[in-house]
């Protein structure tokens, strides 16, 4: 019947939403845990920098 494929592709579209949804949450994770490691990079960088500074001096 009629309301069957409507049901199924329901169905579909919803797990569709759900899809694109769960990726751009892993998207976003990803990204944040890019920035994150670029702040910690940074961070150990100008660390580095102030211990040879110091040992220079």
């Amino acid at each position: 019947s009629i309301e069957y494929i409507s049901n199924i592709n329901q169905e579909k579209s919803i797990q569709d939403k759900t899809k694109t949804k769960e990726i751009s949450r892993v998207k976003e994770v990803k990204e944040t845990k890019l920035l994150i490691s670029k702040k910690r990079q940074q961070k150990e960088d100008s660390t580095e920098e102030k211990t040879n500074q110091d040992s220079t001096s």
